[in-house]
């Protein structure tokens, strides 16, 4: 664990608060990554974050960690707001790209042939585009926010469930419905397409 290795040492008392402190921090290593992976889903990334920041923190107050009566709980404490701030940038974060992202970086995902025939290559990009913008003003905007997890970003419909936090047949039923609503709209704007 070498974030220790750079704790600044002034006398004999600071010695012997690292020496407390990296004991500390190695003995509660194993429990917190292994909750901090189940909590995150097992994604790597997101957790190793986590865990830094929760050592960085530990660190900037480790004599405030090493005062306090429960410190594997402070520790844990932390960890917890640290996901959960993540956590929630990352849902606002999404939240702001399903507004921005164009009509037109759907025209080349497979949402379109689910509407056009796909021996056609579903015509040039500016008329699927069109199609695109015609079927999304008609939609809700958590509808558009299913198409651009499912399309877009390619996600299943388990790991979208997951992502929202809803089980995974009412995620399923969802898309259905979505596709079926997207459908009907796009034959009355567009009878020519039919299939």
């Amino acid at each position: 664990m070498g974030i220790f290795k750079d704790i600044n040492l002034n006398n004999s008392d600071e010695k012997i608060i690292a020496a407390e402190f990296t004991k500390l921090c190695e003995c509660t290593y194993g429990k917190l990554s292994t909750r901090i992976y189940a909590k995150t889903g097992y994604n790597k990334y997101l957790a190793d974050e986590i865990l830094q920041t929760t050592y960085e923190t530990a660190v900037l107050n480790r004599e405030k960690l090493l005062a306090h009566p429960n410190p594997a709980g402070w520790l844990n404490k932390t960890a917890a707001n640290i996901y959960y701030k993540l956590r929630n940038k990352n849902i606002n974060t999404a939240k702001h790209e399903t507004e921005y992202v164009e009509y037109n970086e759907y025209a080349d995902t497979s949402f379109k042939y689910y509407f056009l025939d796909k021996q056609s290559e579903a015509g040039n990009t500016e008329t699927v585009t069109a199609m695109i913008r015609e079927i999304f003003i008609l939609l809700t905007k958590k509808e558009r926010e299913l198409i651009k997890y499912r399309f877009y970003y390619d996600l299943s419909l388990r790991e979208i469930a997951k992502k929202w936090n809803l089980n995974y047949d009412s995620v399923r039923k969802s898309h259905f419905r979505m596709l079926k609503k997207a459908r009907k709209i796009f034959l009355s704007k567009f009878p020519d397409y039919r299939r």
